[in-house]
């Protein structure tokens, strides 16, 4: 293992459990992980990182359980982010599944958010944050809208005037 600062670290795999090859100053841990991948706990800046089985670096976490996943792309990572929000549609079906992948046993629930909207602005909208979509809408287009404002509906008719 080669820590951020530059340091080869190596260990030895004996019957189920990695050993430090050598003693070093701080307790460097390394681990299997069930279903394939490792972990390593890097004691000096206190993180530990994830690895998939064919080692790309997938998830770096606190002490504390605070995470960023890393989404491997085919010549380093694609994406880093803390959670995941996405919408209520197909699309969004389709990125929770492929989110709950790297999750590397964290509870769902405090790194994925799924809005029962299917679309994020109506979620906005929905939420208190309309007036942007409302305040551009020219006066003809204003007339396309018809629904009582505030209701999911009315939303989705200030949208579709707006075209976003």
């Amino acid at each position: 293992m080669v820590t951020f600062r530059g340091r080869l670290i190596r260990f030895l795999l004996g019957g189920a459990n990695w050993s430090p090859l050598e003693p070093y100053r701080l307790g460097y841990q390394f681990a299997s992980v069930a279903g394939g991948g490792y972990r390593f706990l890097d004691p000096a800046d206190n993180r530990i990182y994830t690895f998939a089985a064919n080692g790309f670096l997938t998830r770096i976490e606190d002490r504390n359980g605070n995470a960023l996943t890393v989404t491997p792309g085919a010549t380093g990572p694609a994406q880093v982010s803390d959670g995941l929000l996405a919408d209520g549609d197909a699309q969004g079906n389709a990125t929770v599944k492929g989110g709950q992948t790297y999750l590397a046993g964290v509870k769902e629930r405090e790194r994925i958010l799924q809005i029962p909207e299917d679309r994020i602005e109506l979620h906005l909208c929905a939420n208190g944050l309309g007036a942007p979509f409302e305040s551009h809408l020219s006066p003809q287009k204003k007339q396309d809208v018809t629904s009582k404002k505030g209701t999911s509906e009315y939303w989705r008719q200030v949208l579709k005037a707006k075209a976003v």
